[in-house]
């Protein structure tokens, strides 16, 4: 499928080297993810539904925009909205612009970490005090939750809360796995102090050494072979290995 000249413009791999370190508290969460919904409506009842979200770097890697669609496709929409994510760093926070056309549903923010969270203050198209809070951030999963409330002075109300889990993709070795984006969600926001990065990497480079001692037939490079599913073999060149490898390494020394 070939791409349009629009979107070809739009996205980018990555962010540019001279501002990667300032897009860590959303560059994690580069990727698709899949969510299960739950609306809390004003009489205390809940509604329940299931969603998916993808995030992507746009406009020369300098701001995040992902797509949040609600339920699944392709069972039709009930909300199919854009965020735009911008960092300033006059202000050391991130410019949110929300809109959903579907349901006219539009909401600026303003968002900065709070602890392990990340915290959006604004108003939507409404009036209303908006707070959308993403909580308990993991590598592959975190709760979203979105509140308002009329004045400052009343209680925040919960409207809705999403829990998303990565999709399961599968990796360079061909195995089923989640969706791990190269090479910013290795960041501080996502892991904190778990040194699951480092494992990561002692076990790249474990598959490297692997690689390094096997020889195909008839052929002059190295090959890794993996069982996945057992008793069908996968192979794949250890020039690749050692290129994610090496990105892999890079994004974590750019974490630290």
């Amino acid at each position: 499928m070939t791409i349009s000249p629009f979107l070809a413009a739009l996205g980018s791999k990555a962010p540019p080297a001279d501002g990667a370190k300032d897009m860590h508290l959303y560059g994690w969460l580069i990727g698709s993810w899949e969510m299960d919904t739950i609306r809390h409506l004003d009489d205390g009842t809940t509604e329940e539904s299931t969603g998916e979200i993808h995030f992507g770097w746009v406009l020369e890697g300098r701001a995040i925009q992902d797509i949040w669609i609600r339920p699944r496709r392709p069972a039709p929409s009930t909300m199919y909205g854009t965020t735009l994510r911008i960092f300033d760093p006059d202000i050391g926070g991130w410019h949110i612009i929300w809109n959903d056309p579907l349901n006219q549903d539009y909401s600026r923010q303003i968002g900065r970490a709070e602890g392990k969270d990340i915290v959006q203050i604004g108003e939507d198209s409404r009036g209303l005090k908006a707070r959308w809070r993403f909580t308990e951030i993991a590598a592959d999963s975190f709760h979203w939750i979105g509140e308002e409330r009329s004045s400052g002075n009343d209680p925040w109300q919960i409207t809705y809360e999403h829990f998303a889990r990565r999709e399961r993709i599968l990796d360079t070795l061909g195995r089923s796995s989640r969706n791990w984006p190269f090479p910013f969600h290795l960041s501080e926001t996502a892991f904190g102090s778990s040194g699951r990065g480092r494992m990561r990497t002692d076990r790249w480079e474990q598959i490297i050494q692997q690689a390094a001692a096997q020889r195909a037939p008839d052929d002059r490079h190295p090959r890794a072979c993996l069982s996945d599913p057992p008793g069908k073999r996968q192979v794949r060149r250890l020039p690749r290995l050692q290129s994610h490898y090496t990105r892999l390494r890079r994004a974590i020394k750019m974490s630290q």
